[in-house]
């Protein structure tokens, strides 16, 4: 695969409805009238560049989010001219645009003419360009907007539980919940092109999409077993037979298994035995031992293509047997031991995504560690956090919950478009996440089964997400990562029991403390100790 980077400087432009039409922006003629721009930064967002500029405040600082909220009440038109090699355009080749995240909304114009949508800011978007583009300047333009116009004419009432549901809808919006408001977070509801974009030619037969290693260990903690999926895209008229080769060079092992790979989407698979592997340890009790996993395909027609992930071998079992005296367990072992577990939430590091960077997540965890935790909750109101987050806690032994991002709402999965995107989210998110040693489960939401017990979620008769979480989901999780616990909502108690049950399931405990005060400054006086290591960098 042949790419050009597209990152860096864009301009930009907004549209607020009336005035700044966003259609000359996108015109493939003539040089823009700069005086309508402002240099924008990709991969970044909206707010960043309009304070780079000076004309918004700093949203950090006290009330200023509230001076920003026309930001998220405008159409926002980025602008990049850029010129492809002669081999991008010859006959037969193929060719895509590839933005990693849009929030939300998006229309994508090249060279004037509509060639993708997109609405999710959870799942890249991978736009075909063949034949679309051309010898010289070629013209992007992305229409994107926050998403509240998307929604605007969709329904609120019998889905929120709050007023400021009816006015966000974020209910029907695919982006982090709380950008829309939370108890603990203000409103800041990021607009832009979060993630890298990129020009992607080829003229070979096959393209390679995500490489899923699945790694498990028997209960004996002696056989090892690496189940590797490699995700491709067949890109010629008829079928081409190939080789997958799947190794572990640290152990010397490989298998190998005759393939055939098809127009459209394959999935070829195949299992490598790893005998007596050293183990992945939670911290604090033994090294998180990981291995770098590669798959290399061989196919007629195309140059060899190789993938890698890292992976570590650990049996994990979630305890939930009858307990002697009442209800039952809920304990968490890890190869035959049980794990104490100490942690807590993990919601998005700052209210602006495009903030967020490695150095910020390493000292997150540094500090998670040096506070004792050893397990990390990826709340299901905020994102799927970037890889440099799981590449720390997979270092380090941090233990992960992943939750899927719904909270606190009901959702339209009566919907079929809806669903069927949110299907595409849950098999991207899986698929990207599934080699992780550190996530040792899978949460369908945050909260809603508490709803449906004790906020009237369950008040008309029919539950638009009910299926999404009890079944859906798990029929996700069961064609691509049967290895990991499942749980469709937490807090969560089995058998339909009621969700606050001590005995049973997990629990969401508000006041753990009897000295309501004395947990505050205990919390304000934690926060002020993040907010200063942070801005030392250490």
């Amino acid at each position: 695969m042949n790419t050009i980077d597209l990152n860096g400087n864009w301009l930009v432009r907004w549209y607020d409805g009336q005035r700044g039409m966003d259609r000359y922006a996108a015109e493939a003629a003539g040089e823009p009238d700069l005086g309508r721009y402002l240099e924008a930064r990709v991969p970044g967002e909206i707010h960043l560049d309009l304070m780079r500029h000076g004309i918004i405040p700093d949203t950090n600082k006290a009330g200023q989010v509230l001076a920003a909220r026309w930001v998220e009440e405008c159409f926002w038109t980025y602008r990049r001219v850029f010129s492809v090699p002669q081999e991008a355009l010859a006959s037969g080749a193929r060719a895509w645009l590839h933005f990693g995240r849009i929030d939300t909304v998006a229309r994508i114009m090249l060279n004037g003419v509509e060639v993708g949508r997109h609405g999710n800011s959870f799942r890249p978007c991978r736009v075909e360009v063949t034949g679309k583009l051309k010898s010289g300047d070629n013209v992007l333009a992305v229409h994107v907007e926050s998403g509240l116009f998307d929604t605007a004419d969709k329904p609120a009432q019998g889905y929120v539980h709050l007023e400021d549901g009816f006015l966000n809808k974020r209910h029907w919006q695919r982006k982090p919940q709380c950008q829309l408001g939370w108890d603990w977070a203000p409103r800041l509801s990021n607009v832009g092109l979060g993630g890298n974009v990129s020009l992607e030619w080829t003229t070979e037969s096959v393209r390679v999409d995500q490489f899923v290693p699945l790694a498990s260990l028997d209960a004996g903690l002696k056989r090892g077993q690496v189940d590797a999926r490699l995700f491709v895209d067949g890109l010629s008229t008829g079928e081409r037979r190939g080789t997958l080769t799947i190794e572990i060079p640290e152990l010397k092992l490989s298998t190998r298994k005759e393939v055939v790979v098809a127009p459209g989407s394959n999935r070829l698979e195949t299992v490598l035995e790893v005998p007596s592997p050293e183990l992945w340890w939670p911290i604090g009790h033994g090294a998180a031992r990981l291995y770098t996993v590669r798959a290399v395909l061989t196919c007629e027609g195309a140059a060899p293509i190789t993938s890698q992930a890292r992976i570590g071998f650990r049996h994990v079992l979630w305890d939930q047997s009858v307990h002697p005296q009442r209800g039952s367990y809920f304990k968490l072992i890890v190869n035959g031991r049980p794990i104490f577990c100490k942690g807590g939430n993990f919601v998005p590091a700052d209210t602006i995504l495009a903030r967020i960077d490695a150095e910020r997540y390493r000292v997150l965890v540094d500090l998670a560690i040096e506070s004792n935790f050893n397990f990390l909750r990826v709340w299901g109101g905020g994102v799927y956090e970037d890889d440099a987050f799981y590449d720390l806690c997979d270092e380090r032994g941090v233990l992960v919950w992943q939750e899927f991002i719904y909270a606190c709402s009901r959702y339209p999965m009566l919907d079929e478009a809806f669903h069927e995107e949110a299907k595409r989210e849950a098999v991207y998110q899986v698929r990207r996440l599934g080699c992780r040693a550190s996530l040792v489960a899978w949460c369908g939401n945050n909260e809603m089964e508490e709803g449906n017990w004790h906020w009237g979620f369950d008040k008309k008769v029919v539950h638009p997400d009910y299926a999404f979480f009890h079944l859906t989901l798990r029929r996700v999780l069961t064609a691509e990562d049967p290895t990991r616990y499942y749980q469709p909502s937490s807090p969560m108690s089995p058998l339909g029991i009621d969700p606050r049950d001590p005995h049973v399931g997990d629990q969401h405990p508000w006041n753990p403390a009897a000295d309501g005060a004395a947990l505050t400054a205990a919390v304000a006086k934690a926060g002020q100790r993040i907010v200063k290591r942070l801005a030392k960098g250490n």
